[in-house]
């Protein structure tokens, strides 16, 4: 028997909601793959919830026909080693490829091309798309394997789009080697198209947001909205979370987005916060007046975003 405890809120690798600013990524990456771009990049600070909306997002891709695209993700990791052969190391665990003992750069290089060949013989428009997150953590000689993928696809009739992702700041050393003249066909196949992703900015982002708890539950089990899940008396009396909308980002907008100069709200505190509102404070007290602001202070010093904060400074 399905239970509050087990609802989808809980497993915050599972729990996601549609934000104003996944749409408009996703908008994004249709234009950029429906006019035929070769690559594009992301950048966004941490913790905004880049990676998580990219992953909702890589399900719903679709080419011009509407036919779902095959889209892949990898992430470059610290341990990687920083070599060619490295990406196509990744990239074959990545694809879940199997690789020899002994199997050269090469040999990967041919796997990893012919299984994103078949991928793209899936939809009418030989597409398909890799995700490259990470991507600060790579060497700007290791583009190369990335523009031999491309190529090599090319030559197939094959269309393939790779989609870098990194954080904004730590990227820009890597970013400003390749504005160097030198690298110019890897920035002209890659890096001429950019995107910044970003959290909550505004109040109407803020009530958007809030607005999922009141309609979308990811538990089909228990087949309510999460506000609906942990306040049913309320939400029948026709309250919603997002009746909160006002308060809430007066409080932020008071307390920590102007003394602590924040430019976004980033998704993995916004979360946190309205978890521990919702699950925690108003089923206890209650939707009174006189203790809703100081709930709201509590959910969002208890979601980490200020020690985070002087951390990161």
């Amino acid at each position: 028997m399905p239970t509050r405890e087990s609802h989808d809120i809980f497993n915050s690798s599972k729990f996601f909601i549609p934000t104003p600013m996944s749409i408009k990524l996703k908008d994004q990456l249709h234009h950029w793959i429906w006019n035929g771009m070769s690559g594009g990049l992301i950048l966004g600070n941490y913790r905004i919830g880049k990676t998580r909306a990219l992953e909702y997002i890589a399900n719903q891709l679709v080419n011009r026909s509407g036919d779902i695209l095959p889209v892949r993700r990898m992430s470059i990791s610290r341990r990687d080693t920083r070599t060619i052969a490295g990406i196509f190391k990744n990239l074959s665990f990545t694809l879940g490829l199997k690789i020899k003992p002994r199997a050269t750069s090469d040999d990967m290089a041919n796997s990893v091309l012919h299984h994103l060949s078949e991928l793209a013989l899936t939809n009418s428009t030989y597409q398909v798309v890799l995700f490259v997150d990470e991507m600060q953590r790579l060497d700007i000689l290791q583009l190369d394997a990335f523009a031999e993928l491309y190529d090599s696809l090319a030559e197939l009739k094959i269309n393939l789009s790779i989609i870098f992702i990194g954080n904004s700041a730590a990227s820009k050393p890597l970013i400003d080697l390749v504005l160097r003249p030198k690298y110019e066909l890897i920035r002209g196949r890659f890096f001429t198209h950019s995107f910044t992703y970003h959290g909550i900015r505004n109040k109407n982002e803020l009530i958007s947001c809030l607005s999922e708890f009141d309609t979308v539950t990811t538990d089909i089990t228990l087949k309510n909205s999460v506000t609906k899940c942990f306040l049913p008396d309320e939400y029948a009396s026709g309250w919603r979370l997002k009746d909160l909308g006002s308060l809430i980002w007066k409080v932020y907008e008071r307390d920590y987005r102007r003394p602590l100069k924040i430019s976004s709200w980033g998704m993995q505190y916004f979360i946190a916060a309205v978890k521990i509102l919702l699950v925690d404070y108003l089923p206890k007290y209650g939707l009174d007046d006189d203790l809703l602001e100081q709930m709201i202070i509590q959910s969002i010093e208890a979601s980490g975003l200020k020690p985070n904060l002087f951390i990161a400074a």
